[in-house]
This record gives structure tokens, C-alpha cells and sequence, in this order.
């Protein structure tokens, strides 16, 4: 679950759960509030804060939040060193792959996994030895 906490207080727009389709219902999110699973809908942010979903617009709050366990998925240039292994082994860790559709890849046993868009895939190499690019 990926924690995000607010740099600034910002307003947003309750959503319904079930539908997920925006109320009337106005929250105010003071600064220092704690936001979970932050997704982009449209032209807003939608995500979880103290049991309720919230969207609040992009121009808003992007760059106003920042992670709180882990670091940021940053794209790592072809040629960087790749260290042995993470410090923790508790967590994915994700490394994008250049595209025109947001994509990401992680080793799993017997492969990788990778998530491109809102779909998800497993591509076998026992050898990790894919770099990334396509054929």
C-alpha cells in the first residue's frame, strides 16, 4: 500500500465507494495528512485518506505530496550500475522501462514481471537476462 504525505493543505471531492462516482461532499486535507494509493483519474488524484476516497485536482496538488516508506520510482539510465541487491527485501521494487504506454518490470522466480497500463504479465527468463527492450 503506498503512502504519500501532503506538503500543503489542498481541498478535494468525496467519492462514493461503490460507484466511484464524486459527491457533493467537499473535504479540506490538512497539511501533513497521510494519502494512500494515489491514482490519476482524468484531471484529478484520486485516493484513500482516513477511510474515505478522495479527488482532488491535479493542478492542486501535483508535487505537493511526497512518499513515505520507500523511494520514488525513478528511471535508472541503460548504462548505470545496478546494485547486488536492495537494502529491503520486504518490497517490489519496480524499474520503468522506456515506452510510449507507462511500463515497469520487476524480476520474479523463473522471470519478470511486468505492468504495462492497467494490465499485468509474466514473461519467463530464468536467466534474467531480458533488458528491457523489444525484439
Amino acid at each position: 500500500m503506498a503512502k504519500y504525505e501532503l506538503s500543503k493543505s489542498v481541498e478535494g471531492v468525496k467519492v462514493n465507494k461503490r460507484s466511484g462516482i464524486p459527491t457533493t461532499e467537499r473535504l479540506t486535507l490538512s497539511f501533513g495528512a497521510i494519502i494512500e494509493n494515489p491514482v490519476e483519474e482524468r484531471d484529478c488524484l484520486r485516493f484513500s485518506c482516513l477511510g474515505d476516497v478522495v479527488d482532488v485536482k491535479l493542478a492542486e496538488i501535483k508535487g505537493y505530496y511526497k512518499p513515505i516508506d520507500g523511494v520514488p520510482n525513478i528511471p535508472v539510465p541503460a548504462g548505470a550500475a545496478k546494485p547486488s541487491a536492495p537494502a529491503d527485501t520486504r518490497y517490489i521494487r519496480w524499474e520503468t522501462i522506456p515506452s510510449n504506454v507507462t511500463t515497469q518490470r520487476t524480476k520474479v522466480p523463473g522471470g519478470w514481471l511486468v505492468a504495462a497500463g492497467n494490465g499485468l504479465a509474466f514473461v519467463p527468463d530464468p536467466g534474467h537476462e531480458w533488458d528491457g527492450s523489444s525484439l
